[in-house]
Protein backbone atom coordinates (compact mmCIF):
# COMPACT_ATOMS: atom_id res chain seq x y z
CA UNK A 1 0.00 0.00 0.00
CA UNK A 2 1.50 3.26 -0.74
CA UNK A 3 -0.02 5.18 1.85
CA UNK A 4 1.22 2.54 4.72
CA UNK A 5 3.74 5.05 5.84
CA UNK A 6 1.22 8.08 6.64
CA UNK A 7 1.51 7.92 10.09
CA UNK A 8 5.20 7.84 10.07
CA UNK A 9 4.90 10.98 7.49
CA UNK A 10 2.62 12.76 9.79
CA UNK A 11 4.88 12.23 13.25
CA UNK A 12 8.09 13.47 11.93
CA UNK A 13 6.04 16.39 10.44
CA UNK A 14 4.54 17.38 13.72
CA UNK A 15 7.66 16.56 15.90
CA UNK A 16 6.35 13.22 17.24
CA UNK A 17 8.33 9.98 18.05
CA UNK A 18 9.13 8.12 15.44
CA UNK A 19 6.51 5.05 14.68
CA UNK A 20 8.73 2.93 12.88
CA UNK A 21 12.66 2.45 12.98
CA UNK A 22 14.33 4.60 9.93
CA UNK A 23 15.45 0.95 8.24
CA UNK A 24 11.82 0.19 8.57
CA UNK A 25 10.68 3.02 6.47
CA UNK A 26 13.15 2.85 3.99
CA UNK A 27 12.13 -0.41 3.66
CA UNK A 28 8.57 0.36 3.15
CA UNK A 29 9.25 3.22 0.72
CA UNK A 30 11.35 0.95 -1.45
CA UNK A 31 8.74 -1.61 -1.60
CA UNK A 32 6.10 1.09 -2.78
CA UNK A 33 8.45 2.36 -5.12
CA UNK A 34 9.19 -0.93 -6.76
CA UNK A 35 5.56 -2.10 -6.92
CA UNK A 36 3.00 0.86 -6.64
CA UNK A 37 5.26 2.70 -8.71
CA UNK A 38 8.41 1.25 -11.28
CA UNK A 39 6.76 -2.03 -11.80
CA UNK A 40 2.91 -0.64 -12.50
CA UNK A 41 3.86 1.95 -14.32
CA UNK A 42 5.84 -0.31 -16.87
CA UNK A 43 2.91 -1.67 -18.25
CA UNK A 44 1.25 1.76 -19.16
CA UNK A 45 2.09 3.96 -22.21
CA UNK A 46 2.40 7.24 -19.67
CA UNK A 47 3.61 6.65 -15.67
CA UNK A 48 1.20 8.07 -14.04
CA UNK A 49 2.59 8.09 -10.29
CA UNK A 50 2.25 5.63 -7.46
CA UNK A 51 -0.91 3.76 -7.43
CA UNK A 52 -2.51 2.95 -3.83
CA UNK A 53 -1.53 -0.60 -3.48
CA UNK A 54 -0.58 -4.07 -5.88
CA UNK A 55 1.09 -7.13 -5.77
CA UNK A 56 5.13 -7.07 -5.03
CA UNK A 57 5.40 -7.86 -8.71
CA UNK A 58 3.41 -4.47 -9.69
CA UNK A 59 0.15 -6.11 -10.65
CA UNK A 60 -3.51 -5.46 -9.19
CA UNK A 61 -4.77 -8.59 -6.98
CA UNK A 62 -7.92 -7.42 -8.45
CA UNK A 63 -8.18 -5.95 -11.97
CA UNK A 64 -11.56 -4.38 -11.88
CA UNK A 65 -11.27 -3.33 -8.58
CA UNK A 66 -10.66 1.06 -8.71
CA UNK A 67 -9.39 2.28 -5.19
CA UNK A 68 -6.12 -0.13 -5.81
CA UNK A 69 -5.29 1.37 -8.81
CA UNK A 70 -6.03 4.48 -8.36
CA UNK A 71 -3.07 7.78 -7.74
CA UNK A 72 -3.97 10.01 -5.20
CA UNK A 73 -1.96 13.41 -5.52
CA UNK A 74 -2.06 13.65 -0.95
CA UNK A 75 -0.10 10.45 -1.25
CA UNK A 76 2.18 10.82 -3.65
CA UNK A 77 3.48 14.16 -2.75
CA UNK A 78 4.02 12.25 1.12
CA UNK A 79 6.09 9.80 -0.59
CA UNK A 80 8.13 12.25 -1.83
CA UNK A 81 8.27 14.51 0.47
CA UNK A 82 9.07 11.71 2.95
Amino acid sequence: MADQLCGQFYARLLGLPDVVTDDRAKSALTAVFDSCFTRYNATLATPIGAVNGVMRDGSPEDPNATHPLEVWVGINFGIAAF
